[in-house]
């Protein structure tokens, strides 16, 4: 009788699905974060639209020089974070494209091992089914001397 099928290698898909497990929640991640911060620059041009209105609108009224140079100051501020915010942005998509490069890796790992595991299951069908073949043989010789 032959012994339960066990790939050579299972502990190392284990491992290979693991690792992409880990590089697909990664790229998950990097994606919310990429989501996060285009919500983020959406409301910081919001912001940016309010503050011109907000300006324009006094200016109808009459507006300080001093208010001038706080909304100029403040319209500023507010360029500056979003070029922060383009420079994270960017700096993610960098981070995303090499976890997809590692997540393709991983991906192409774990289809060769169960390919692997596919191939070594077909090999231990046809060992068993000659096994079986043996045995059947063996029992019908057994009961033809008998």
């Amino acid at each position: 009788m032959m012994k339960k099928f066990q790939f050579s290698l299972e502990s190392v898909m284990g491992y290979k699905e693991q690792l992409l497990s880990a590089a697909k929640a990664e790229v998950a991640k990097i994606n919310y974060e990429i989501a996060q911060l285009e919500i983020e620059e959406e409301n910081l041009k919001n912001e940016f639209i309010q503050s011109e209105n907000n300006m324009q609108e006094q200016s109808r009224r009459g507006i300080t020089p001093q208010m001038i140079a706080y909304y100029r100051n403040y319209q500023e501020n507010l360029r500056r974070m979003q070029q922060t915010l383009e420079k994270k942005k960017h700096g993610l998509f960098r981070e995303r494209e090499r976890s997809i490069n590692k997540m393709t890796k991983m991906n192409i790992e774990v289809k060769s091992l169960e390919k692997l595991k596919e191939k070594e299951w077909k090999t231990y069908q046809a060992a068993s089914a000659k096994e079986q073949e043996r045995i059947v043989e063996e029992f019908t010789v057994f009961t033809r001397k008998a």
